[in-house]
């Protein structure tokens, strides 16, 4: 079963502040999932994601 984070938790693993997290939640900038009201977040999408927006140096 793929693990869910919660805010607090997402936040952590990205070095920034919950309310960050709640903030790009309230403006639909990063995938969410709502269950029974609250909010999680799928490692794998995030993971992917990070994957997606990583630049290589260039010389």
């Amino acid at each position: 079963m793929e693990r869910l984070l919660n805010t607090k938790e997402l936040a952590d693993y990205l070095g920034l502040a919950h309310q960050t997290i709640r903030v790009w939640v309230s403006q639909k900038r990063i995938p969410f999932l709502k269950i029974q009201g609250a909010v999680r977040f799928s490692e794998v999408e995030i993971q992917e994601i990070l994957g997606k927006s990583r630049k290589e140096a260039t010389r």
